[in-house]
């Protein structure tokens, strides 16, 4: 399963060492682009991040920082047109 992961900070960073640990593929973004080593890619943005996850795991210290990786890029998308 390929595991998306966006915040590598005091938790989010022990909880992607294991999912690595556990075999799963991971790729991250995270603001400090120096915590990279362990995962299998670096994403560069949460978008280009969630659009190769089958999951999505955000580990963010903020409601801003949810709000500026979920919620931002979303109202950029086109809405689905009526079918």
């Amino acid at each position: 399963m390929r595991v998306g992961f966006a915040g590598l900070g005091r938790m989010g960073r022990p909880v992607c060492a294991n999912l690595v640990w556990a075999g799963y593929v991971v790729t991250a973004a995270d603001v400090r682009t120096e915590l990279d080593s362990m995962v299998a890619g670096w994403g560069g943005t949460p978008d280009e991040v969630a659009a190769e996850a089958e999951a999505l795991i955000t580990m963010l210290p903020r409601s801003r920082e949810l709000h500026d990786v979920m919620i931002i890029p979303a109202a950029r998308e086109e809405p689905p047109s009526p079918a």
